[in-house]
């Protein structure tokens, strides 16, 4: 059974394939819009990671052996079996997949295509544990308890995420960017962004994915995929973008939040953490233009500051 968040997502979806409406249509006066500013970015804006960023990753999805294939053709939730324990069985021990005990008659069968792809990150659960329950309607603060779990520092918290994501986390590193929908691109964003931060924290690996979740994030905008998210998902998406160490993505993260910030002073005026959001992109586009990097993570990545990175560092700025 889907949660409700989740069925708020495809109830959402659904009434956008049905209408044909477009949000954005009708934003006439929002500032440079989401596709305009990503054909603005050269073609190797993405570009790599520093040096001194190490690789994440482990080895590429298990091989379909004709055992796993009768596995799968047994996999059948609506079929009732005494194979099926031994099936999920072998299938587990073949590349961790995980297999859903599911019994409604909604339920899609267990295919060999899904299998042949191997074990996939996690899509809803991220979402769930990361943004809970908010949508356009949430009030947002910086000071608030969404701020607190998105951008500030809780040891428990890191932890618990550690324990739950660090296998999905290798498995998106190993995988490298697919084309996914636009929840699954969230995810791998939220991944390989900010839970990648706090599952290696203060260490190079919490820098690892910030390629791949850059990929990820311009993936969805230039694929739209951003429309079908509400604004704490769209705020998650900038992530990357402000994390980055080249300015074309620096300025396409304040345009980004500019149009942001719009939207959200039509869909909840209440909510402040946009406008703040905004204000952060702002002053992390100072630092890129000042030293072309973030002398807070110079020390980490074995990277030499010059003075005037030390004295900046000094002063206790970040990025």
């Amino acid at each position: 059974m889907k949660t409700p968040t989740a069925l708020r997502r495809a109830m959402a979806e659904a009434r956008r394939a049905a209408t044909g409406r477009d949000p954005e249509a009708a934003a006439g006066s929002a500032p440079l819009g989401v596709p305009a500013l990503v054909a603005l970015l050269p073609p190797n804006a993405v570009g790599t990671e520093p040096q001194g960023v190490p690789a994440l990753g482990t080895p590429g999805p298990a091989r379909v052996t004709p055992e796993l294939a009768a596995a799968a053709d047994l996999l059948d939730p609506l079929t009732p079996s005494p194979d099926l324990d031994a099936a999920r069985a072998l299938l587990a021990a073949h590349g961790g997949f995980e297999l859903p005990r599911v019994t409604s008659a909604e339920a899609p069968k267990v295919t060999l295509a899904r299998i042949a792809v191997g074990p996939q990150v996690r899509t809803q659960a991220i979402l769930d544990a990361w943004l809970g329950d908010c949508d356009d309607r949430s009030e947002l603060h910086p000071d608030g308890p969404e701020a607190a779990r998105w951008f500030g520092t809780d040891l428990a918290l890191e932890h618990d995420i550690g324990a739950r994501f660090a296998a999905d986390l290798r498995l998106a590193a190993a995988a490298g960017r697919r084309d996914l929908g636009p929840h699954q691109t969230l995810a791998h964003v939220i991944l390989c962004d900010p839970l990648a931060r706090r599952i290696h924290r203060d260490s190079p690996e919490m820098y690892a994915t910030d390629t791949l979740a850059r990929n990820y994030c311009l993936h969805a905008l230039r694929s739209k995929h951003h429309r079908a998210l509400n604004l704490p998902e769209r705020l998650m998406l900038a992530l990357p973008l402000m994390h980055a160490e080249r300015i074309a993505l620096q300025d396409a993260a304040v345009r980004y939040l500019e149009h942001l910030a719009v939207l959200a002073r039509e869909r909840c005026p209440a909510s402040t953490l946009y406008a703040f959001m905004l204000g952060r992109a702002r002053r992390q586009r100072e630092i890129i233009r000042a030293f072309g990097r973030f002398p807070h993570r110079n020390a980490l990545l074995g990277r030499t500051s010059t003075p005037a990175e030390r004295a900046f560092v000094h002063l206790g700025e970040a990025g």
